[in-house]
């Protein structure tokens, strides 16, 4: 079957005389243990989001190692990272944008930025996990165990399943709290899925299409189309995902991330905090000597800097003016 096969498969298959359990079907757990496998890993992609008629395009790196992961802006068309609120390229338009999410904390950092945040990591929609990718019906920035096994709801119940056969493709049905799931599970590439779609008093509600390839031995999506109901009115989807390289489960790959890996390196120096988010200074130190970042996300700063970073009880005031904090408007990093 073609790329385009793959992309127009059919939006409804009825699956008959299939038996329902709360034990998920053989090909569910084959298509969760591959994605699973996935210990480490560098993703490169193009994600392309729509907004009414607006449209939202970036070139990306997500990292992962075990639960850490890790996230890379690289700009948009023109390599353009911050544009302000009227689209206009900042004067540090084409410093990188950094994420780190490990555990519960998050990490934000702009390329030679003097400051960083601190934040609750659930409360941010930042630094996905790539593998969840093609996984759903709609893109999600939760863990990986959660986008397999847990619906979006504050207290989920179980599950039932069935499994049917139908040209070749394996196709797991899940009655769920949100509406019924539907998994087109591929067994000639890696047990991986060509589509998911929602279905809601029995009309689609959102899907996803994949085209899956190869990258280190392991099938992975390609591309990803995210489709939701009323967008553009069907005509076209609501993000597309192009992956341009992946690598997984490399030995040279690392098995967690720290801030370092973002160009924020342990000092002892204090800021400003709020409740709920930190701010932590970057101040230039005198002298010849210089600080580079890790290579698993390429160079960093120029020059020397200490990156200044501390703990909750020993923050005060910073001695330099703060740089005004800039927000994630819109799925874009925009400026002040």
């Amino acid at each position: 079957m073609s790329c385009v096969e793959y992309m127009l498969f059919p939006l409804v298959l009825v699956c008959q005389g299939a038996g329902w359990s709360y034990d998920p079907p053989p090909a569910f757990l084959k298509m969760a243990e591959a994605r699973a496998a996935l210990k480490t890993g560098a993703v490169d992609v193009a994600f392309e989001e729509f907004f009414g008629q607006r449209r939202v395009f970036e070139n990306r790196t997500y990292r992962f190692a075990g639960s850490d992961l890790l996230y890379v802006g690289r700009g948009d068309d023109q390599g353009v990272v911050w544009r302000d609120t009227d689209g206009n390229p900042t004067p540090y338009a084409h410093d990188l944008a950094y994420a780190l999410r490990k555990g519960d904390q998050l990490w934000v950092h702009r390329e030679l930025d003097y400051e960083a945040e601190f934040k609750p990591a659930k409360s941010h929609h930042i630094a996905p996990d790539v593998r969840t990718i093609g996984l759903m019906y709609g893109f999600t920035y939760g863990a990986l165990e959660e986008a397999i096994w847990r619906d979006p709801v504050k207290q989920p119940g179980a599950r039932k399943y069935s499994e049917t056969v139908d040209e070749g493709m394996h196709v797991v049905t899940a009655q769920s709290d949100v509406g019924e799931i539907k998994w087109w599970i591929d067994p000639q590439r890696g047990w991986q899925p060509v589509r998911v779609a929602l279905f809601v008093d029995g009309q689609l509600f959102a899907e996803s299409r994949s085209v899956l390839k190869q990258f280190d031995g392991a099938w992975f999506p390609e591309a990803v189309q995210y489709w939701v109901k009323g967008h553009a009115e069907g005509r076209e989807p609501k993000i597309r995902i192009t992956v341009h390289s992946g690598e997984f489960n490399r030995p040279d790959h690392p098995h967690e991330f720290r801030p370092e890996e973002i160009g924020i390196l342990p000092a002892v120096t204090t800021s400003s905090s709020r409740s709920t988010d930190w701010t932590v200074s970057n101040r230039r130190k005198p002298g010849p000597s210089a600080v580079s970042a890790s290579r698993a996300v390429g160079a960093m700063s120029q020059g020397s800097r200490t990156a200044l970073l501390a703990r909750r009880s020993f923050l005060t005031s910073s001695a330099r003016p703060r740089t005004p904090k800039r927000k994630r408007r819109g799925g874009r990093w925009k400026g002040k």
